[in-house]
């Protein structure tokens, strides 16, 4: 089952916010990245901290390592 859910960077809002927080779809979650997403707000923040506690990452930047450059030549 799912462990590990990340949502970071897209678009999610407080109505988002309600649906993940009533939802028992995630009986075994261990993290719920929802970073970077600027539309949510401190009421959709506090219910997601009440549901889903430190699980949830809600502050912070998500860092992707750059891409190889495919076409490096040495």
């Amino acid at each position: 089952s799912l462990t590990h859910l990340n949502l970071g960077d897209n678009n999610i809002g407080d109505k988002g916010a309600a649906a993940l927080a009533a939802s028992s779809a995630f009986p075994n979650l261990q993290e719920l990245d929802l970073r970077e997403n600027p539309r949510l707000t401190e009421s959709g923040k506090k219910l997601l901290r009440e549901r889903f506690g430190s699980r949830a990452k809600l502050e912070g930047f998500v860092i992707s390592p750059a891409p190889p450059d495919v076409g490096a030549v040495s």
